[in-house]
């Protein structure tokens, strides 16, 4: 008779562990939670600090983050205007490293072309 009460205690503390597991199962995980964010610090000075060499990171550009005017009285910077893109997404405004010039092969001078002999 004890054998017969324990196999149904057992029997019982199984399906009851069942229907536990099934139902945690079934709901979503919880998100865990996000971390405090600090308060944005104050904007540190971004007039081109250099990069350590070997670290593979580029360096701040000196025209980031500028207003127009101030980007007008940098000479290395230039400001493009905004654009409306292909899909229809506006670009907002902003300032920017001017593009190195690329040097090209001087051309020939009307009168220097003038002077080369044709090939016959």
């Amino acid at each position: 008779m004890r054998i017969d009460i324990w196999a149904r205690s057992l029997a019982a503390g199984m399906f009851a562990l069942g229907l536990i597991t099934s139902a945690a199962a079934q709901q979503p995980p919880s998100a865990p939670a996000k971390p405090v964010a600090a308060p944005p610090a104050a904007k540190a000075n971004t007039s081109a600090p250099a990069a350590e060499p070997g670290k593979g990171t580029k360096p701040v550009s000196p025209c980031k983050d500028l207003e127009q005017k101030l980007c007008a009285a940098k000479a290395e910077c230039i400001w493009v205007a905004a654009t409306k893109r292909k899909d229809g997404r506006q670009v907002k405004a902003y300032c920017r490293l001017q593009p190195k010039s690329v040097a090209k092969a001087p051309a020939l001078k009307p009168a220097a072309a003038a002077a080369v002999p044709a090939k016959k």
